[in-house]
């Protein structure tokens, strides 16, 4: 048996006492004074900030197994506008292999929140280097008007490894409806020099149905329906110079009531549907819209004919109206085409006697034709559903205006290609 002298085996002890006792007590001593700093808030803040380029407040922590952080109630805003994002009632963080795993539980932004994202998506494409990550949810709710709620499931979101030049974000998120699952997805991406972003994102609803108060911002009016849903797909651009985009989809269940909106002195009672083939747009606004709008059983105001008649150049058939001063109808369809170079306007409605152009009708009996004229100046679509826009009341030249913003307009006072000199001289009249 070895031997050791008297005072080798105190060494020997003291030795073992400080690597086996004295230093990992040191070590737990150390590791909860770090942990439980009074700056450690802070000091998570600031991480969050570096690395997605968001203002954050933190109320808790805990460290529920090594390697992985749980954030308590985290509060996240714009960087640069301080606008509020959202809140995360609890955010996990773990690293794996080099990327930074994010989780929550659920998810609540409202319509207006999920806009700003857009700003903070260009600051974070902004920067030098685009951190990998992912980030997982299992609900995001997103509230909008009149508190309507959608819900999304399984929210998944990922970084791209790329290019310094050219940095990728995919999103896809689950849509629970009628028994099933469908998936909508999103590709955000940057290019060029990041003192310069350009940001693009393409998206596709595939079989997904959404609200269309989320897609609001890209068909003027349709967010005033709040039961109308969308499908479709298209292509966002935002830079320096302004945006520029693509749209094309389907949307149903369109109440036409809410969609005129309560400025207009005309009522059209109708459940209707509009599919858009193709728009696009730019900085300078709406270059192209391509589609067709259906309706079946409603009553329209015969008011809203007659100023048919006399700015869009329609074409009325002989029909009786009843005491309100509406006109039923059982079908509605109309294709229409506009440019820079005006409106062209096609009706597709079955009627008898068989004539091409009915726009709408009754029973097979044509109600109301196309116009007469192609390429019609747009902005008289304001004139139509606005006729007191020329009176000194305020609101409704803001909603007319509001109208003719949006469309593709070049000149207010162009005059139809085959109008005849009288016809021209009253389209003059209408206008000014």
């Amino acid at each position: 048996m070895l031997s050791l002298h008297e005072s080798t085996q105190r060494r020997v002890c003291r030795v073992a006492f400080i690597v086996f006792c004295v230093a990992p007590t040191l070590w737990t001593m150390a590791w909860i004074a770090h942990f439980y700093r009074p700056w450690r808030n802070d000091d998570w803040q600031r991480v969050l900030s570096q690395q997605f380029h968001v203002q954050a407040k933190i109320e808790g922590i805990e460290k529920p197994r090594p390697g992985v952080t749980k954030l308590a109630r985290v509060a996240i805003a714009d960087l640069r506008s301080q606008q509020p994002l959202g809140v995360i009632e609890t955010l996990q963080i773990e690293r794996q292999s080099g990327r930074i795993a994010l989780g929550a539980e659920r998810l609540e932004l409202s319509i207006e929140q999920l806009k700003a994202f857009t700003k903070t998506i260009e600051t974070c494409f902004s920067a030098t280097e685009l951190p990998q990550f992912y980030f997982h949810a299992n609900q995001l709710h997103v509230v909008g008007p009149e508190g309507k709620k959608f819900e999304f499931v399984n929210l998944r979101l990922r970084s791209v490894p790329g290019e310094a030049e050219k940095k990728q974000i995919l999103l896809r998120a689950d849509i629970k409806q009628s028994e099933a699952i469908a998936t909508v997805q999103m590709e955000l991406e940057g290019q060029g020099d990041n003192s310069v972003p350009v940001l693009q994102a393409k998206f596709d609803t595939q079989a997904a149905e959404l609200p269309a108060w989320l897609v609001a911002d890209l068909v003027p009016g349709v967010g005033s329906c709040i039961e109308a849903t969308f499908t479709g797909k298209g292509i966002l651009r935002s830079e320096l110079a302004g945006s520029s985009g693509q749209l094309q989809g389907l949307f149903v269940d369109l109440d036409f009531k809410q969609w005129i909106g309560p400025l207009s002195p005309y009522q059209v009672q109708a459940q209707g549907r509009l599919k858009l083939n193709r728009v696009e747009w730019d900085a300078d606004g709406v270059r192209l819209v391509q589609g067709q709008l259906q309706a079946g059983e409603g009553q329209i105001a015969t008011g809203l004919i007659k100023q048919l008649e006399k700015v869009l150049y329609c074409e009325s058939a002989s029909a009786g109206t009843n005491s309100e001063g509406l006109q039923a109808f059982d079908q509605l369809n109309c294709n229409f085409e506009i440019t820079s170079q005006g409106m062209t306007l096609t009706g597709n409605c079955d009627c008898v006697p068989n004539r091409t152009g009915c726009l709408m009708s009754l029973n097979s009996q044509p109600l109301l034709f196309q116009p007469k004229y192609t390429e019609i100046p747009p902005s008289r679509l304001a004139l139509v559903l606005f006729p007191q826009a020329k009176s000194d009341w305020m609101p409704l030249v803001r909603q007319a205006i509001e109208v003719i913003q949006s469309l593709p307009i070049t000149n207010l006072a162009p005059v139809p290609k085959t109008a005849t000199r009288e016809e021209a001289g009253a389209a003059k009249k209408v206008i000014k």
